[in-house]
């Protein structure tokens, strides 16, 4: 049987790239909306839980603008749109943007205890065409995680990127040892993917 895609990259952007753009994701003038739901899920069981801060990015590619009409960027004229951008000049071949979602988790409680909460199963796409790919940029080290229906994990770290088929059921897993989770995640199609990434495989 096959070993599904599923590839981590470490230290994906260079640092001073990276600081950019954690940088930017604090900036006060981003117009994070509280949301409920996901992508396309087939065991969607979080119930109260499936609320999270975003931004969706997938129809604004040519120019994003705030709720205000601003465009966001910081003291050194840097853009967010751009830097959210710049990875995917690491990823070979890769084709068309089909969409890009910035997601903020923050810590979850019950009965005054940090847990973890799963965001149910989903896929990133619904067609099975090859070549469609999601890619999730880690923007900070957590506890928190990335799990696939087999029981193989990926861990929040920050630069980390992890990429896999867009069309396997997969979740994202709340953090419990810090008050937010910063996740960029983009399903782009491309015939190649970049060297040198790692292997996530099942328990």
């Amino acid at each position: 049987m096959t070993e599904p895609t599923r590839l981590i990259y470490d230290n994906f952007l260079k640092p001073e790239y990276f600081k950019i753009l954690q940088n930017l994701l604090w900036h006060p003038n981003i117009p994070w909306q509280w949301q409920k739901g996901l992508a396309y899920g087939e065991h969607m069981a979080m119930g109260d839980y499936d609320w999270r801060l975003a931004i969706k990015l997938h129809d604004a590619y040519d120019g994003w603008y705030d709720l205000d009409g601003r465009v966001v960027k910081d003291q050194n004229n840097n853009n967010l749109v751009d830097m959210v951008k710049l990875p995917l000049s690491n990823i070979p071949t890769w084709e068309h943007m089909l969409r890009c979602k910035i997601n903020f988790d923050h810590k979850m409680y019950d009965n005054n205890k940090p847990i973890h909460c799963e965001t149910g199963w989903h896929t990133d796409v619904r067609v099975g065409n090859k070549g469609i790919y999601t890619a999730i940029l880690y923007m900070d080290t957590n506890n928190g995680y990335t799990e696939f229906k087999d029981g193989a994990r990926c861990e929040s770290k920050a630069n980390r990127m992890l990429i896999f088929d867009a069309k396997e059921l997969h979740q994202g897993v709340t953090q419990t040892d810090t008050e937010f989770r910063k996740t960029i995640n983009y399903v782009f199609t491309a015939h190649l993917l970049p060297k040198g990434g790692t292997n996530v495989s099942s328990n």
